[in-house]
């Protein structure tokens, strides 16, 4: 079990307080430092991660509002999506859930030594992802660091061939079920890091993050429809005119940007 100023955020998703209270005491009781945070049902789960962006999330399958294979579908497309455990009282489930890529399940009641397993292994997700991202964004620190810098990225094509990128040549960036993809004349490549590394590598001045899945270059924008105070949307210059949402948090941002 790592230290206690390491240890992963922890949202439990269930429709029935028992169950929610009965994982509880047994986590704390494997170690009581765990930020825990609770969701009865699948929309609040959303919007708990929408704020909190939990690292595990034990999800049960029978949910109020919606099927839980359902939700873990939705969360593992995120851009940075949690470590799933399912929790269900028939293991007929497990299949599906594994299918989506799970970490692991659990069954009701639960049992303490099934719950330490499981959040052993999520843990250990976790850690590698985090290590791996570190890595990367050490990697785009030290180039962005040099003097004379890059303003080339890699693509991937989908035969896997790989193209070195002009910077001023991509049109927009968005991410879709765990990939990130740019667009390039009319092409759609892949490349290998998240939209938050990005972020950070792009200059600031010509790539705009508007969207939670979406980074655009200002230059190739045509048009902005606004819908109210907060939301709008970008009308690209590409020949199919692809229109792009901006999420409300970005929106004051990019007017700021714009000098709307």
């Amino acid at each position: 079990m790592p230290q206690n100023n390491l240890l992963p955020s922890i949202l439990i998703v269930d429709d029935e307080i028992p169950a929610r209270s009965e994982l509880i005491r047994i986590i704390k009781q494997i170690n009581n430092d765990f930020p825990l945070y609770e969701a009865e049902s699948a929309k609040e789960a959303i919007s708990q991660l929408d704020q909190i962006n939990c690292d595990i999330v034990f999800l049960d399958i029978q949910l109020c509002d919606q099927n839980g294979i359902q939700l873990a579908e939705k969360l593992l497309q995120r851009p940075d999506p949690p470590v799933i455990i399912m929790a269900t009282a028939h293991d007929e489930y497990a299949m599906k859930g594994f299918e989506l890529n799970v970490t692991d399940y659990i069954l009701k009641p639960f049992r303490s030594k099934w719950v330490e397993k499981a959040l052993d292994k999520a843990i250990s997700n976790v850690q590698a992802k985090t290590s791996g991202t570190l890595e990367i964004e050490n990697i785009l620190r030290r180039f962005s660091n040099k003097t004379d810098s890059i303003d080339k990225l890699w693509a991937e094509r989908e035969n896997g061939s790989r193209l070195m990128i002009n910077y001023s040549d991509i049109q927009w960036i968005g991410a879709k079920n765990k990939k990130v993809f740019i667009m390039l004349n009319q092409e759609e490549l892949r490349v290998r890091a998240t939209l938050s590394e990005l972020s950070e590598r792009l200059p600031n001045d010509t790539f705009i993050r508007v969207h939670k899945t979406y980074i655009i270059n200002i230059n190739f924008v045509r048009e902005l429809i606004p819908w109210d105070s907060h939301a709008m949307t970008l009308v690209m210059s590409d020949k199919e005119a692809t229109e792009i949402p901006v999420g409300r948090g970005y929106a004051n941002k990019l007017k700021l940007l714009v000098g709307w």
